[in-house]
């Protein structure tokens, strides 16, 4: 495997950490080859990926589930996509990581306002003592960075500088400072092709990225273990196109959790052809995602994300038979909410409701809110306009 372009030298770095043990999971996530995959469903094979049998039967079940109150006890008992074979270590570990409450922010703001910034991290870490048994400590924390710092907010902005100056000893702090640097990086780079793109927008992007890299490498200063720093880390250089920066933060996150989901996620971004990465550096990062998943069945996820990249199901468009099929399998194990949540939303805008109602269905399931609810209506009203009632 050569490792000279961006993707390369990150990714080559990584899989050298990685062991080899066999996964649990019977069913393999790497038994298909998936660019093999890819060229098989584009090749012919069409038709709407669920019968109207499976249909019926699955409102059936999430109408079912739906009686349910409590947030976690519904989503698992909540019916997998028809015909699939999602893990249920994994749709455990993820109902969990995905419902599981986080620091209200506002609730950090008036610790701060009060000058007692050191309690944070105290109630950060007694959270994370009581889901030791449930789910892989360090992604309790990545979720609390995720949710709450993954924000351009002015005031989450200064509340976070004033957090850090209270407590100049905690690593969640600068982590979550580094986070809030990068989205202010992105935000200031815009969204339009490079050449349209203002010199001084990406001036302003590398400046804020300096400061996110200042503020990470403070936080593995004062925790090393702290996993989510490192998978930060590695979307700022893969931003501010740093070769050395990127690599050296993805081998130094896996040397201390190489099961970490968040820096997966960000190697899995990494490993696609548009960052420097190939179709079989992918598969290498859904075989060695599978290997880890032993250790944290949240990895599981790793593999829908992946394959969204390679059938390229992220850009929502007119959809052919083949690549509604492409769905069945890029969901056969568990995906992650983003994934299907688009998933759903672009089969709703292509009035393709069957394919709508499932993946809409399961976006509720890890993230219950009136807006998905409200779409899934919709597409609920026309599979009963088109025979489909339950």
């Amino acid at each position: 495997m050569s490792c000279k372009s961006l993707g390369l030298i990150l990714l080559c770095a990584f899989l050298a950490s990685c062991d080899t043990a066999p996964s649990k999971d019977s069913h393999s996530v790497t038994a298909r080859n998936a660019a093999a995959e890819s060229a098989h469903y584009s090749q012919g094979v069409g038709g709407s990926p669920f019968s109207p049998e499976e249909i019926r039967a699955f409102r059936a079940e999430v109408a079912k589930a739906e009686q349910i109150q409590d947030d976690n006890e519904r989503c698992l008992a909540y019916p997998n996509p028809p015909g699939s074979h999602w893990s249920r270590d994994t749709v455990k570990a993820y109902c969990h990581y995905r419902l599981q409450p986080t620091l209200n922010t506002e609730y950090m703001a008036q610790l701060v306002k009060n000058n007692q910034a050191p309690l944070i991290d105290r109630a950060v870490a007694e959270y994370v003592k009581t889901t030791a048994t449930i789910e892989h400590s360090q992604d309790t924390i990545w979720r609390s960075i995720a949710q709450d710092f993954d924000t351009t907010n002015p005031q989450v902005r200064s509340m976070v500088d004033e957090w850090k100056k209270q407590s100049p000893g905690s690593a969640l702090a600068y982590a979550a400072s580094g986070n809030i640097y990068y989205k202010m990086a992105a935000a200031a780079r815009g969204g339009d092709w490079a050449d349209q793109t203002p010199q001084q927008n990406f001036e302003s992007m590398h400046g804020l990225l300096e400061k996110a890299k200042k503020d990470l490498a403070k936080a593995v200063e004062l925790d090393p273990s702290l996993s989510g720093a490192y998978a930060v880390m590695v979307r700022v250089g893969r931003m501010d196109g740093d070769v050395a920066f990127t690599e050296e933060s993805a081998r130094r996150g896996m040397a201390v959790d190489p099961a970490s989901y968040a820096i997966y996620q960000m190697v899995a971004e990494a490993a696609e052809p548009r960052w420097g990465g190939s179709r079989t550096l992918q598969q290498a990062v859904i075989k060695s995602a599978e290997q880890q998943s032993v250790a944290n069945p949240l990895l599981v996820l790793i593999r829908a994300a992946v394959l969204m990249d390679v059938y390229d199901l992220r850009v929502c468009h007119d959809r052919t038979g083949q690549e509604e099929a492409a769905y069945r399998d890029v969901f056969d194990q568990v995906g992650g909410f983003g994934d299907l949540l688009g998933a759903g939303e672009c089969a709703k805008d292509q009035h393709h409701s069957e394919l709508a109602f499932v993946f809409l269905s399961e976006a509720w399931r890890f993230h219950p809110g009136p807006d998905i609810m409200q779409d899934r209506q919709f597409v609920a009203a026309e599979l009963d306009q088109s025979g489909y009632k339950r």
